[in-house]
């Protein structure tokens, strides 16, 4: 197995901001807000802040994310992988020590996000506290019992995980709710609406005075169904973001699009006012035709 990548984020002399890939020397300097106010990030000397992408990076699916700093080690998301079965579909958990995991918090129940939780909480050594809102465990139950049922082979020797270890995973998820804060050895954490899917939070984690939010999939359209994400409101030192469509633009702003609705209508009525008179009578004659009918039918009927 490959780790699919590694990011040390550290500060040095309060300006400067070093990305480091894999064990090389630093790939890139990026130098913030250069010309302008200095930015306030709250590290002191030469700590060190890693990022690590156990899965998710660079592909779609089994997203993990390990964040260590100050001796404590976070794992966000524990997805599969769908192109795969079995353990290739898992994130590459060799890349690190189960046990020296502290929590795990996930965002939400998707397959890709959710699916290896079962396995991690009960096939490894991993002894810390795993979050996740209500609504996500109420789904995740499904999911879980689901994914057993369509990604193995029929006497199910080939499923990572089977109904028992589904209960015993139920019996160690910690629940949290939106805004509320919780500290586990040192860690303060939080999680605020990310729209996306009911339940779906991003978590906003303190550690040594540091913030670090890790937003997980997220969307900022309103709809019927979901209110959009939260911005949360404090100063954020370090961002991890889901990207997925972060270079592609899918949607319009609804200002633009209704004005090309209206401009397309008006381009039809104005090309094509003679054909619409014509196919408004045919709709007339088929409407009184249909309540004819329903009329002949109804005094039959009695």
């Amino acid at each position: 197995m490959r780790v699919e990548g590694r990011f040390v984020v550290y500060k040095r002399g309060g300006q400067v901001v070093h990305i480091m890939s894999g064990s090389s020397a630093p790939a890139a300097d990026f130098v913030v807000n250069k010309g302008g106010p200095k930015r306030s990030f709250p590290f002191r000397g030469d700590e060190t802040l890693e990022v690590m992408p156990l899965g998710g990076g660079n592909e779609v699916g089994r997203s993990c994310c390990l964040l260590k700093f100050k001796g404590k080690t976070i794992m966000f998301d524990c997805g599969v992988h769908p192109g795969y079965r079995g353990e290739e579909s898992l994130p590459f958990f060799d890349e690190v020590d189960a046990d020296q995991v502290d929590l795990l918090l996930v965002t939400h129940f998707h397959v890709d996000h959710a699916a290896g939780v079962p396995y991690w909480l009960t096939k490894t050594a991993f002894k810390g506290k795993t979050y996740m809102t209500y609504p996500t465990l109420a789904i995740c139950k499904l999911v879980w019992s689901d994914f057993i049922k369509v990604s193995g082979v029929a006497d199910g020797s080939g499923n990572l995980y089977n109904d028992k270890d589904i209960q015993d995973t139920i019996s160690q998820i910690n629940l949290i709710d939106y805004h509320q804060e919780i500290e586990v050895e040192g860690v303060r954490f939080s999680c605020f609406n990310a729209g996306h899917v009911l339940g779906a939070c991003m978590y906003l984690v303190q550690i040594a005075g540091v913030r670090v939010l890790y937003t997980g999939d997220y969307s900022r359209q309103e709809d019927r169904h979901l209110m959009a994400a939260e911005m949360p409101g404090v100063k954020v030192n370090v961002l991890v973001v889901e990207s997925t469509y972060g270079v592609q633009v899918r949607f319009r702003l609804l200002g633009d699009l209704a004005v090309q609705i209206s401009q397309h209508s008006m381009d039809t009525l104005a090309y094509g006012a003679a054909e619409a008179r014509v196919e408004s009578n045919v709709l007339v004659v088929v409407v009184v035709v249909v309540i004819v009918i329903v009329i002949v039918m109804v005094i039959v009927m009695v």
